[in-house]
């Protein structure tokens, strides 16, 4: 019962870390799953119960024999990392009752669809991200070897750290111009094919409140040009 320790890949390593373990079964009652807890090479089915709500960081790092993992209903933190260099991950399930995460077509997501957490190994050569998706979760498409291309929605605001690690045959992004993917292909030397202009906005009226403007005052990015309209302060500290 509880939480699980957390662990690290040098001198606090797990203790069953050596052995031959194929098949991985967290039992109810457990509450977490630590840092660094399973990074076994032999490892091939992970099935993880209702009452685990938080999977560390690195806890299934370099599994690559792992291939299925099943996730109950009471999840709700992933941990940065914890599936990265498992190359043989192509099935990914999530309990129907979960209310903070979803698997569609084996693809972990947030379950508003907003968050994509981890892209499975199946042969991917050229892949389109759902209208809906705002962010990339760090190493979400990590060495898939087979993706060329991918194209992003307008709905796209925010992209991971090492998202497309180890994704060596990468060529060409496909989106939109003033946009976080276009400065992804830029500072990653890939080409940039644009699907037209994503315009940014947002208030910048004077600031009564965290997050709050008080005055109607909007700023728009165009092409690179920059314009605010409306009335008011324009005050930040």
């Amino acid at each position: 019962s509880g939480a699980m320790r957390d662990f690290d890949n040098l001198n606090n390593r797990s203790p069953w870390s050596m052995s031959s373990v194929k098949h991985i079964v967290i039992n109810e009652g457990i509450t977490s799953i630590g840092d660094f807890a399973f990074n076994l090479s032999s490892v091939e089915i992970v099935d993880i119960a209702d009452s685990v709500e938080s999977i560390g960081r690195y806890a299934f790092h370099k599994c690559p024999k792992l291939r299925w993992i099943s996730i109950g209903e009471g999840l709700k933190e992933f941990g940065q990392w914890s599936l990265s260099y498992d190359y043989s991950l192509y099935k990914i399930d999530v309990s129907s009752q979960n209310m903070n995460f979803k698997s569609t077509d084996n693809i972990l997501y947030s379950y508003d669809g907003e968050i994509l957490y981890r892209y499975p190994h199946n042969g991917v050569v050229d892949y389109v991200i759902p209208e809906g998706v705002a962010e990339i979760y760090h190493d979400a498409f990590g060495d898939i070897e087979t993706l060329q291309t991918i194209s992003f929605p307008k709905t796209m605001v925010s992209i991971g750290t090492e998202v497309f690690d180890g994704c060596n045959n990468l060529k060409k992004i496909y989106g939109y111009t003033n946009s976080i993917e276009q400065a992804y292909a830029k500072s990653s030397d890939l080409e940039f094919v644009p699907l037209g202009k994503k315009d940014c906005e947002g208030l910048c009226g004077e600031r009564t409140s965290e997050g709050v403007c008080g005055d109607n005052a909007k700023w728009t990015l165009d092409e690179g040009v920059f314009t605010v309209t409306g009335s008011g302060k324009i005050d930040y500290p």
